[in-house]
């Protein structure tokens, strides 16, 4: 009973224009006053589609986040160890929701909100993963604990022959 949504794509359409060219009279300079309207109008075009690339930005990383992280809950190794098939369920319902906000509700808004829900999402599986990198790094540190403990000894050992009045 899963609702799939389907994405609408944008395309664009190519239109070959005509032009033509009327003078009426001789053609009138332009005064600075209309410079800095089109100077300013350019600026302003200029923000918004800075906006728009930020907005856009913020939102494919949260798609991408979502696409990524749930196909590491399934495929990497020792993930069953650090987290239950319950939880990863859990979380991969909380992804399908979190895209289906994002292909309805969430379509046009500003990066802050994105940024808002990503942060949200990364809390559980920034755990899991955490724990997975520390039962890979564990082995690993013990073993160099060992080695400390050895050398330490030996150098305790050394110092009873080698400095008396130190033992």
């Amino acid at each position: 009973a899963k609702k799939k949504v389907q994405k609408t794509r944008k395309r664009m359409h190519h239109v070959p224009l005509t032009r033509s060219r009327k003078t009426l009279g001789s053609p009138s300079p332009i005064s600075e006053q209309e410079v800095k309207e089109c100077i300013k109008r350019n600026e302003e075009l200029l923000r918004q589609d800075a906006i728009r690339a930020e907005n856009a930005l913020a939102k494919n990383d949260l798609e991408s986040y979502v696409i990524d992280t749930r196909g590491k809950l399934y495929d990497t190794d020792g993930i069953d160890e650090v987290c239950t098939e319950e939880q990863r369920s859990e979380i991969s319902t909380k992804f399908e929701a979190m895209e289906d906000w994002l292909y309805e509700d969430g379509r046009d808004l500003p990066a802050s909100e994105y940024r808002k829900k990503l942060k949200e999402i990364q809390e559980e599986p920034a755990k899991i993963f955490f724990r997975l990198a520390e039962l890979e790094a564990r082995p690993k540190a013990v073993e160099q604990a060992y080695r400390a403990l050895n050398w330490t000894r030996t150098l305790v050992a050394s110092w009873k022959e080698e400095r008396p009045e130190i033992t």
